[in-house]
């Protein structure tokens, strides 16, 4: 019996044994392929890594290229800038000049036109004396054109007069000198008579 248990006692020990020798080569198997593993992701890391750090390294490469062309293109817009803002100011001052002197060709024509308008408003004035002065100018001839018809009027009144006058004074010197060779017949018949009586006598 005795001999039986140590037996079996003997062969659960080397089965345990065997498993623990299994075990061990099982965990030293597991262990090589883990190490192996290991070795195999850290060349892939390293892989990784340094496509990565080249890919980096490129794409600095490309931002420094970048980063170069654009602070040029900066500078080129500064300077365009610069010069464009120069001839800006420039402008603004050759501007500011002409509506200055603008303002002062308007403040000149403003005053012109004021002493124009009081010209104007001088000639008005005396256009509108010129006027009345027109009227009464006519006003006066008028009246005169009326006295001068009333004196043609009288005036050829006064040469029918004279007219009639005249043919009276010349009808009275005929009377007269008719009146005169009667009376100087008269005298001398009487002469005659008075001539003769006395040689009568």
């Amino acid at each position: 019996m005795n001999s039986t248990k140590t037996q079996e006692m003997d062969r659960e020990d080397e089965d345990e044994m065997a498993i623990y020798a299994n075990a061990d080569i099982v965990f030293n198997d597991d262990r090589r392929t883990r190490v192996k593993d290991s070795d195999t992701k850290r060349q892939r890391m390293l892989q990784i890594a340094g496509s990565v750090w080249s890919r980096m390294h490129g794409a600095a490469a490309v931002c420094l290229v970048l980063f170069c062309v654009l602070m040029t293109v900066i500078i080129v817009l500064r300077v365009q800038l610069s010069t464009e803002t120069h001839n800006c100011q420039t402008e603004i001052k050759n501007f500011t000049e002409e509506r200055n002197q603008l303002q002062k060709k308007y403040t000149d024509l403003e005053e012109k036109r004021n002493q124009l308008q009081k010209k104007y408003t001088d000639l008005e004035e005396k256009r509108n004396q010129l006027q009345n002065n027109y009227k009464e100018i006519k006003y006066e001839r008028d009246q005169l054109q009326n006295n001068y018809t009333g004196i043609k009027y009288e005036r050829d009144g006064l040469l029918n007069e004279n007219t009639r006058l005249k043919n009276n004074v010349t009808q009275l010197a005929i009377k007269i000198a008719k009146l005169t060779e009667g009376r100087n017949s008269s005298n001398m018949i009487n002469t005659t008579y008075t001539t003769s009586t006395y040689l009568y006598k």
